[in-house]
């Protein structure tokens, strides 16, 4: 069973110092990071990480424009 839980620390701050050296139109972007207990297969192949758009209709709740998540194992 996949468990959902927010990124550590350690993962936001090294995903911020990457936007602010390679992404600055990332800059004022409001991204959130998860940690998915186990990655995902597609096609035969692991998938360790994701990240998309949140939709309008979530942005409310959210308040992000992107998430990303990323296998922890």
């Amino acid at each position: 069973m996949v468990v959902w839980y927010e990124a550590s620390k350690e993962v936001i701050n090294i995903a911020q110092d990457l936007v602010e050296k390679y992404h600055q139109s990332l800059k004022d972007a409001r991204i959130g990071f998860v940690f998915r207990s186990e990655a995902q297969y597609s096609g035969g192949m692991m998938v360790l990480g994701q990240a998309s758009k949140v939709s309008d209709k979530l942005k409310p709740v959210l308040e992000l424009d992107f998430l990303i998540w990323i296998a922890e194992d």
